[in-house]
Formats: C-alpha cells, structure tokens, sequence
C-alpha cells in the first residue's frame, strides 16, 4: 500500500482522488493545503486522517510515501524537489516544470534521493494516441497534422469583468500554452517526435498572460500546427493528413474516438476503450514506477514536451511576467 498525502484542493485534485480511489495499492492518508482551515476542510470531505498547513510538517511526516502536486505552476520545482530530499514519490500535474532546465534539475534530485519523479499528463497514459500511432500507416505518409486544444477557460468570464483569478496570472507561470497547450505538444512528440524548427506566435491580454498562440513544427517530411486558447472554443476536431488519407481526434487532452478516413475508402469509427479513465491509468503507471523502477520513456516525452515550449516561449515572449 502506497500512502498518498496530496499538494491542492481545486477540481483537478478533486479528479485525481476520485481515479485514484479505484486503484489498488493507493491510500490517501493526507492533504496539505496554505491555510489549516483549508487544509482540515479538505481533508474532513476527503475522509483523510491528517491534513498539513506547513511544508516542513509534510516532509517530515514518515506515514507519507508519495504526493500528487497539484499546486501553480511555479511552485512545482520548489514543492517537488523538497518533498524529494524528505524521501517522498511525486507525481505532479502538468506542466511538471516552467521550463526544461527545472525538470532536469528535479530528475537530478529525484536520482539523488532514489525515488519517482512523475508527470501527470493524461495523455502520456491513455490508449489514444498509442492507437493513432498504429493507424497511420494507413493513409501513407504524414504531410500536416494540425493538433488544437482551444476551450473557453471557466474563468475568463471573471477576467474580463476586471477579477484576475490564478489561471490567469502569468507570475505562476500560467497561460494558454502551459495549461492547455502542453497537451498539444506532448502529443505532437510522441506522435512524429522532435521537430526540425518552429515558428510561434501568441496573443497577449492585460496582464501580460498569453490567451492564445500558434505553433508550427516543420519536419523532414510534414508540418504540424499546434492551435490552442483559453478564451475561444473549438468545434472541429485535430486531424492528421496523409497522402491516402486523414485521421480525426475528438480531442487530444484525452482522445476517446478516433476516425480513419480514406482518401479513397470508407469512414470508420474506432472508440478508445477505456478512454474515461485516463487518470486512473496514470496513478497505476505511478504505482508501477515505484514499484519497478522510474519509466524513462515518459521522462524523455516530458524533457522533449518542456523544450520545444522553451523554444515557443522564447519566439513569443512569454516571460511569467505581470505587464500593465
């Protein structure tokens, strides 16, 4: 039994417990959160025995073997790298760093201390795109795909009536590439790996955070749009084109339907099996990697992932940085 104590006590942690609970060998024994009202009214709804207020307080607690990190960005590498040295697993959302030279420096501690450093990234776990992989020899070779993840963000109402919530604060290392835009590029590297260049371009709102952007990877052989928002919604789905045909996904954040079309033969739907519990996946994956040893693929998608948005942020500005 691996006991878990959890970093956050928003919706996507809310979603991890409840994919977690249904995962043998996991046991939530405690949640930390900044305040010790928060911390014990969390830990009172998730029927947890201990809650903490203070990082040290967690650290030191010998009860815990792992903890998700579901805290802003920007305190990912400080939160991972001091629950490392006190001997703890992490598995930590998405992105697992604000830029790639963090995480190398996370993976160092996490080799130092012996245990796991682990991303949560949906994808990186599901059937989806491991399907996909496998249906494109089927329309020959790859020219374009053009990947996109754009959902009107449930807080932008808020930002536009003046309120400035979190998502929204690029001093957390927030914004539409990092939340959302990081699904995209994990997928384009794993799909069709490292790309020759990029071009990129954002679009900026008051503050400084970035709504929107743009990234085009040029290959060998094809090119790749990466298309994501925060303040637009999406109805098309991505798709990848071939010289005898296209691929469809629903969605890229959690693929569950994929659709092969021939240039030259008939539509055919292929459901993901499984595809609602990619975050279930992910904890067993977690569980596995403590058990057996850290999975250096998904260490070499994540590393791959940070650098091209490195490159991104570098060609459109992005800083983490507040402007008038």
């Amino acid at each position: 039994m691996v006991r878990f104590a959890t970093i956050g006590s928003n919706t996507i942690t809310d979603k991890f417990l409840q994919a977690a609970q249904a995962v043998e060998g996991f046991s939530l024994v405690g949640v930390y959160s900044r305040t010790e009202s928060r911390a014990r009214a969390y830990a009172q709804e998730k029927k947890a025995k201990k809650w903490y207020s203070s990082m040290e307080t967690l650290c030191a607690d010998a009860q815990i073997d792992a903890v998700y990190v579901a805290s802003p960005n920007a305190f990912h590498k400080q939160q991972c790298i001091q629950l490392m040295n006190a001997g703890k697993h992490v598995i930590c959302e998405k992105p697992i760093a604000p830029c790639a030279q963090d995480y190398i420096e996370m993976l160092d501690c996490a080799r130092r201390n012996r245990v796991v450093l682990c991303e949560a990234m949906r994808p990186a776990y599901s059937m989806g795109i491991p399907q996909v992989k496998k249906l494109l020899p089927e329309i020959g070779t790859v020219r374009r795909a053009t990947l996109q993840f754009c959902q009107y963000s449930s807080r932008y109402d808020k930002f536009r009536a003046g309120i400035v919530e979190n998502a929204f604060k690029p001093e957390l290392c927030n914004g539409a590439l990092m939340d959302i835009g990081v699904y995209c590029v994990h997928v384009m590297q794993k799909l069709f790996g490292v790309p020759e260049h990029i071009a990129a371009q954002a679009l900026f709102l008051k503050g400084g955070i970035d709504g929107q952007g743009t990234i085009l990877a040029s290959y060998p052989q094809m090119q790749c749009e990466v298309i994501y928002s925060k303040i637009t919604q999406a109805v098309t789905p991505s798709q990848i084109q071939g010289e005898e045909g296209c691929i469809l996904l629903d969605a890229v954040s959690a693929t569950s339907s994929i659709t092969v079309i021939p240039r030259n033969g008939q539509r055919r739907v292929i459901q993901v099996p499984g595809a609602e519990r990619d975050m279930e996946f992910e904890v067993k994956a977690f569980l596995n990697q403590i058990r057996e040893g850290a999975d250096v693929y998904q260490q070499q998608g994540t590393l791959n992932t940070l650098r091209i948005m490195d490159r991104a942020r570098n060609l459109t500005g992005i800083d983490f940085k507040p402007r008038p």
